[in-house]
């Protein structure tokens, strides 16, 4: 008899530690994933955040600064120095009120330069030009060299910052005449702003200390510089204070020193990663910034942000190691007592049963005839008395997930399969599906799986927030940030499906072209925040107009393009003359009253849709030639 004790003690204590071993690698992996899934949110954010900084400085460029008047100032600045000294002066006294605005919009330099890359008028400091650029900033004389935009981060004397250059031309007729170039840095405070969208998120700024552009401040470093927790970056003061001043104070002390320190050389590698704090309540992301020509890592962003599911993830470590380990305790205990007889799920202990009510996931113990227990969590889910009286109304858990294709559910199990053996073919990050509860409310649930024999345990973990947040990334990814209509990326992903779908309803496919009549006015007259508001209130008078399966896409400046499903031609100019009416008919606040120009036609059979549109295209601009505020269709 002491044989077989020393022998099952044994193997509990192997199965102890596999468990321990499995469970911890499961659990690793998980975090692994989580976060690969939180670096991707993060870089779609960052990107998007860069895109409407590139818009936008693009804007500026082309209404307020690649004017004929800045221009002849520009070539102006290569005749005598009187001549050069007035250009200057002129230039700064014409586009002073447009730099003060641009100021409001986060942008803490305006810069001209000529085209040896000398400096020729900082807005922001008027007296200091004349240095040559061509050593402490290269991206000036990368743009002047090329005649070609640049855009990224870059250090500088005077400031560090996200820098859009223009190079300025001359056209005339075929002849161009390069002048020099044109700079927009935004601060990295209002690039962090934009990037956090007022979430409740803590963020810090750190600058290489290893770049040579240091060497060449006017101000002592540690003046404009400070120590930080990461071998090779320093604290921007400046920066530092606006962040702390405008943004929680970020929290670097929870991250630990050998934390620390695998940071400090993997910000280098240029891939954004992210690390849990030391009490994993937050997840610190960093995204690594390179100079815009060099591409060197010059610099870094430090988001934390509060995380439940890390902290979730270590909760579920300790309650399945130990549940685990009861589990575990109570099989060798039954194989001791009745050795070759089968481990039943069916006699589960009320011990066991208490350990599975207190956990916090839903945790179901099924074989493939179907489910055998439940724990509190399930039954309170689906407002159920008892296991009974949920079988009473569904024959299987896999019933109750929701038919989306975002998430993993019935449809996708092929030929009458067991849905655990498709799940289990499926990666990690699929494991996910959506169900009701009792109240009819949706939630997002990771499933794991542990196996037993034939049976297995499967846990529901709910992780609606996470799938919300991923879910809205993706929708302003697919829509205009100014307007919200779609942009062109959802009409280039979606325009098929939408033909398909109207030629399975026997409809065709209409093509409606329409932008603003006088914008321009508009902008010029009553300053590009009024123009806003027009296009905003457009969008949502013709959201009012048309039906959910139209689709409204802003297509570039003040033009639009609606997809409209429609039996006739004649039915289309009856939809968008209605349109038109009710623009007529809004009340635009300041403006007062706009109207549009609109062109349609029909989408025809097998033709590209690019030819649609430049169908629509050609009968907008008749509608604007023959006067405007008109519906013109062209077949």
């Amino acid at each position: 008899m002491r044989k077989y004790i020393v022998l099952f003690v044994s193997l509990f204590i192997m199965a102890l530690g596999a468990h321990f071993l499995v469970l911890s690698m499961y659990i690793q992996s998980k975090k692994n994933d989580f976060l690969q899934l939180h670096n991707k949110s993060a870089i779609k954010s960052f990107e998007i955040v860069g895109s409407n900084f590139s818009r936008l400085s693009e804007s500026i460029f082309n209404t307020a600064i690649n004017k004929p008047y800045v221009l002849e100032k520009m070539i102006k600045a290569y005749g005598t120095q009187d001549e050069k000294n007035s250009a200057r002066s002129e230039l700064y006294e014409e586009l002073f009120d447009e730099y003060t605005y641009l100021r409001g919009l986060g942008i803490v330099q305006l810069h001209f330069q000529l085209r040896n890359s000398e400096s020729f008028l900082r807005f922001e400091n008027p007296e200091k030009y004349g240095d040559n650029l061509t050593y402490t900033r290269k991206s000036v004389e990368w743009t002047n060299a090329n005649q070609t935009k640049t855009e990224g981060f870059e250090e500088g004397v005077f400031y560090n910052g996200f820098r859009y250059i223009f190079p300025l031309i001359k056209i005339d007729g075929t002849k161009k005449e390069h002048l020099g170039s044109v700079e927009f840095t935004f601060s990295p405070y209002a690039f962090i702003n934009d990037l956090i969208n007022y979430q409740d998120i803590k963020a810090e700024f750190i600058v290489s200390s290893n770049d040579d552009t240091k060497k060449n401040i006017v101000t002592p470093t540690e003046l404009r510089y400070t120590e930080s927790p990461f071998d090779g970056f320093m604290y921007e003061k400046s920066i530092k204070k606006e962040l702390n001043n405008n943004i929680k104070k970020i929290e670097i002390e929870k991250i630990t020193k050998s934390d620390s320190s695998r940071a400090s050389r993997d910000i280098f590698k240029g891939d954004v990663f992210s690390i849990p704090s030391g009490d994993s309540f937050s997840v610190f992301t960093f995204i690594p910034i390179k100079n815009s020509v060099s591409k060197k890592v010059v610099s870094a962003i430090i988001l934390q942000e509060n995380s439940d599911e890390i902290k979730e993830l270590d909760n579920q470590f300790f309650l399945f190691l130990f549940s685990g380990y009861g589990v575990i305790l109570m099989a060798i205990l039954y194989i001791y007592r009745e050795v070759n007889s089968r481990v039943k799920f069916q006699n589960i202990s009320k011990k066991t049963q208490k350990i599975l009510d207190a956990q916090e996931a839903i945790v179901v113990i099924l074989d493939r005839a179907g489910v055998i227990s439940v724990n509190r969590k399930f039954l309170n889910f689906f407002g159920c008395s008892s296991l009974s009286d949920f079988k009473a109304k569904n024959r299987c858990i896999c019933e109750r997930f929701e038919q989306n294709d975002k998430f993993f559910h019935i449809g996708k199990v092929k030929n009458d399969g067991f849905w655990i053996d498709a799940l289990s073919e499926l990666s990690d990050r699929e494991h996910i599906v959506s169900m009701k509860d009792k109240n009819n409310k949706f939630h997002s649930f990771a499933i794991f799986i542990n196996s037993i024999d034939n049976s297995y345990i499967v846990s529901f973990s709910d992780i609606s927030e996470t799938m919300r947040e991923h879910f809205s990334l993706e929708q302003k990814a697919m829509h205009d940030s100014l307007t919200n209509a779609y942009n062109r990326e959802y009409f280039q992903e979606n325009i098929n499906f939408i033909i398909e779908e109207s030629c399975k309803k026997e409809l065709h496919v209409g093509v409606v072209m329409f932008d603003i009549d006088y914008f321009k006015n508009v902008n010029d007259t009553y300053g590009h925040s009024v123009g806003d508001f027009v296009l905003k209130y457009l969008v949502w008078s013709v959201g009012n107009v048309i039906r959910s399966e139209d689709l409204l896409i802003r297509w570039g400046g003040e033009e639009f393009l609606l997809i409209i499903q429609t039996k006739s031609i004649e039915e289309l100019i009856l939809i968008t003359q209605k349109i038109r009416e009710t623009i007529e008919g809004e009340d635009f606040k300041e403006v007062k009253q706009i109207t549009c120009s609109f062109g349609v036609t029909l989408h025809m059979d097998n033709e590209d849709i690019s030819n649609s549109i430049k169908r629509a295209d050609d009968a907008l601009y008749e509608a604007k030639e023959s006067g405007r505020n008109r519906v013109v269709s062209k077949v």
